[in-house]
């Protein structure tokens, strides 16, 4: 009989703070961490979905805190918040120094959306885009929006609704 012992490998924390670009915590940033591979998954043909480990969050505490426990290996680690851009650190090893990461605000848009008719058009999704990052509002019941968080090279602004087509329409520079 054939006898198999498992020793479980030792386990590490990735711990860190969030703050914004002028210097203030960012209280309860989302924190995500999946395990980092150096080559590209999807474009390599050796690509195994089953080797794919689940994404792993936490939330970080009132002064921008974060621990993610039980981990080993390297990761890839992003935070982000509500009209703040997403912060992306790539392979940062487990139980190594405390990390830092900043968000920042991006930019602010805003305006109001009406129908051809002149009148407003409330309850709309406005979108800005740059490729595969967007930020999203509705308008108001007078067709106003503010988008927060914007990246600096959303160069689209996309208006939906129920019951009407999609316009879009170029967003200028910042």
């Amino acid at each position: 009989e054939q006898q198999v012992r498992l020793v479980r490998a030792p386990s590490a924390t990735l711990r860190g703070r969030v703050n914004a670009a002028d210097g203030q915590p960012i209280p309860f940033a989302r924190i995500t961490a999946w395990p980092w591979r150096s080559t590209d998954w999807f474009g390599s043909s050796d690509f195994d979905e089953a080797a794919v480990a689940p994404a792993l969050s936490a939330v970080a505490d009132g002064q921008g805190r974060f621990s993610l426990t039980g981990l080993i290996g390297s990761y890839g680690l992003a935070a982000s918040a509500d009209g703040f851009l997403e912060a992306q650190l790539d392979a940062v090893d487990a139980g190594g120094e405390p990390l830092h990461l900043v968000l920042d605000l991006g930019r602010e848009v805003e305006g109001t959306v009406t129908f051809t008719s002149g009148e407003p058009a409330p309850f709309m999704t406005v979108t800005a885009s740059s490729g595969r990052v967007w930020t999203q509002s509705l308008t108001d019941e007078d067709g106003d929006f503010r988008l927060r968080g914007v990246t600096r090279d959303a160069d689209e602004l996309t208006v939906s609704g129920d019951g009407i087509f999609a316009a879009t329409a170029p967003l200028p520079p910042p």
